[in-house]
This record gives structure tokens, sequence and C-alpha cells, in this order.
């Protein structure tokens, strides 16, 4: 059976090893970007079954421009917005399928992930 991929997007390294580790750690296999580029490259030539993207200008774009651009490309992906601003929160909500609040508990990312995905009938 093979895992659900799920392409992560953070420029901060502690985060990605925590996410890599929760999410690998629980049936799931992590692809990491560092940056906006680096998240459309490795959509475009990966599978990719969800998306958790952070919303920082720091990785070379706003998350919320990365999120847009691949459920532009591929509606039917589930794609997770990670914030520490509401109000990017609230206007995501119009274009993604769930949010996180940055900072929130790393089992609450895993919970939000796990129903994305069953709505696609993916589970890990």
């Amino acid at each position: 059976m093979n895992l659900p991929t799920l392409l992560c997007v953070e420029n901060d390294s502690g985060l990605s090893t925590a996410y890599e580790a929760l999410l690998g750690g629980s049936g799931y296999h992590i692809l990491l970007a560092k940056n906006g580029g680096q998240a459309l490259a490795k959509f475009r030539s990966s599978r990719i079954d969800a998306v958790l993207v952070d919303d920082c200008q720091k990785i070379g774009g706003c998350g919320g421009e990365v999120a847009a651009k691949i459920k532009q490309a591929s509606p039917a992906t589930p794609v997770i917005l990670i914030s520490s601003l509401q109000t990017v929160l609230e206007e995501a909500r119009n274009f993604v399928d769930a949010t996180v609040t940055k900072g929130a508990d790393l089992e609450q990312v895993l919970a939000k992930l796990k129903a994305v995905l069953s709505v696609q009938g993916l589970s890990a």
C-alpha cells in the first residue's frame, strides 16, 4: 500500500523537522520545501496527496499565493494553510480546504490533515 504523500512548505527548519517526525511517524510520506518556488516545483514533479503551507513572506512568496496556485493547478488536492494572522486565515478559507493557527499543537495539524484526506478517501 502506498503512503499518502504530503508536501510541507515551511522555512523554519525546526518546524519542518517536527512535521517530518510527527507526520512521517503517523504513516505519511513527507516532502519538504523551504520556499514557494521549491514547493511549486515539487508539486509539479511529484504525486502529492495533500499540502501543508506556511503563510510566511520568507518562503519566497506568500503562502496564500502558493496555496492558491496549487489549488488552481489541482483543485482536488487538499491544501491546509498555516498562519499566525487571523485575517489571512479568514481570507484563505475561501480557497483552501482547512486552516491552522501557527503555533497550534502538532496534533491539531494532524487532525486537520486526517479530516481533509478522509474526504479524498485517503488515510495513513
